[in-house]
């Protein structure tokens, strides 16, 4: 036995004689300590059998470090001990790398007890029992990882600091949802976003104190100060930077499903929808506007007559159409217009455009007998401005063989393809005729109208 001065523990030694000489492999030293006694064995230093154990008085295996040729590096009690032809990993921790381990996982870490690696090049820091990871020092987390509330994550001085139950959440950034408690399934990317939130959820703030002061769910807010001011509303959307906050001036802040999209835009009423700020001056819609309902007031796009309102306060048509009235027209065997007795089936849009243009008549047999099917024919025509059938505005209906039979024979509605013009005066009507007329009695239209539709300015 080696004499070593108390609490020396490295394999450079002194003999009894006070001289310094190298332990050979497998010798060990025991100190003059209080329990637990230290072991250390020679091993550690000779590049095939390193090992450096630390063992209590009753001989118990405590901790060990091993530094092997293959490239592992195990620092714990049984670290490593899994392993078998893997090579260049690391574990610290007691049990780290043991039981569960990947006998031949290369270039893994493991850290924490009982921590293990299944395939190649995976680094898992800390075991299932851990319940917060933190960067940074004292109160002052710097970044934390919270799996106490089921699918939590955040990145940032005190974010999520006091979270309970709450679930499926996730922030970043400085104060970014520090007062979230119960609410769930929120996301909050940015300096103080969602910061005073307790229970609310589904909120979506991105931006420097964006949705700052939210206090239901389903609001989201884009922008620095999105939605800033949006306490007790839901379904809200915010788009740029101050739209909801305006510096604290005009958002309301109970509003439901309303949208703000550009800077310092705010709402005020539930449902609106508000596209632009007062610096704003040109707006563009392009494509086909479909609305499920006509508007009913002019402070929509489209008014209750059709009527588009421009920001200088004029107006522009959308909707055309006309009624046939008075005495109806009989059919012929020569196409001509639809015309009535009064009011005749004719529309002139006054705005350039592309248009849906559509008709309608009702045929009606007046004592008629027809011995063959004849062919009635129905086109949608522009009678002036070089006159010319509609493209695809033109629908057959088949007259059946009857005698002397009064009745509606059908109503009949069709379209043509969309109808663009650079006119303002362009007329619109229907033209119609039969293949024969009856050897008995007469064919009508009843009834008769057109329609425009702008569906692009």
């Amino acid at each position: 036995m080696a004499c070593c001065p108390r609490g020396v523990y490295h394999p450079f030694v002194t003999d009894c004689n006070g001289n310094f000489r190298v332990l050979r492999n497998d010798e060990t030293i025991r100190a003059a300590l209080a329990p637990p006694v230290i072991i250390a064995s020679a091993t550690l230093f000779d590049i095939n059998l390193p090992a450096l154990q630390i063992i209590d008085d009753n001989n118990v295996l405590q901790f060990e470090i091993r530094i092997s040729t293959s490239g592992n590096t195990l620092l714990g009690k049984q670290a490593g001990a899994g392993l078998t032809t893997g090579i260049d990993n690391t574990f610290i921790g007691n049990g780290s790398g043991d039981v569960g381990q990947g006998a031949t996982v290369t270039n893994t870490i493991g850290i924490g007890k009982d921590v293990v690696t299944t395939v190649n090049h995976e680094i898992i820091i800390g075991n299932s029992t851990n319940t917060k990871f933190s960067a940074g020092t004292g109160s002052t987390f710097k970044a934390r990882l919270v799996p106490t509330a089921d699918e939590n994550l955040c990145l940032g001085e005190n974010a999520f600091l006091v979270i309970t139950t709450g679930v499926s959440n996730l922030a970043y950034g400085f104060n970014s949802s520090r007062q979230l408690t119960e609410g769930n399934s929120n996301v909050s990317l940015g300096a103080q976003a969602l910061q005073t939130n307790l229970v609310g959820s589904q909120n979506v703030g991105v931006g420097r104190r964006s949705l700052f002061n939210v206090h239901a769910g389903q609001n989201v807010g884009v922008g620095t100060n999105a939605g800033r001011d949006i306490n007790l509303g839901i379904a809200n959307i915010f788009i740029g930077d101050g739209a909801g906050y305006n510096g604290g001036t005009g958002q309301v802040s109970t509003v439901d499903n309303t949208m703000g999209i550009g800077q310092n835009v705010v709402t005020t009423v539930d449902d609106q929808i508000i596209i632009g700020n007062a610096s704003h001056d040109n707006t563009y819609l392009r494509g086909i506007l479909e609305v499920t309902a006509e508007p009913t007031n002019e402070d929509q796009l489209w008014d209750d007559v059709g009527v588009v309102r421009l920001s200088d306060g004029s107006t522009r048509d959308r909707f055309f159409e006309e009624y046939a009235a008075g005495t109806v027209y009989t059919l012929t065997n020569t196409a001509a217009a639809v015309v009535f007795g009064t009011t005749s089936p004719i529309i002139s849009p006054s705005e350039p455009g592309t248009y849906r243009i559509s008709g309608s008549v009702t045929i009606e047999y007046v004592g008629a007998t027809f011995v063959a099917t004849q062919d009635v024919t129905l086109t949608l025509r522009r009678t002036n401005n070089t006159p010319a059938n509609l493209a695809d505005g033109t629908t057959i209906y088949k007259l059946q063989i009857v005698t002397t039979l009064t009745g509606t024979a059908a109503t009949i509605y069709w379209e043509a393809s969309q109808y663009a013009t650079t006119n303002t005066d362009d007329s619109l009507t229907i033209f119609a005729d039969v293949a024969a007329t009856p050897s008995a009695g007469s064919v009508t239209i009843s009834a008769a109208s057109i329609k425009a539709e702008m569906i692009l300015l």
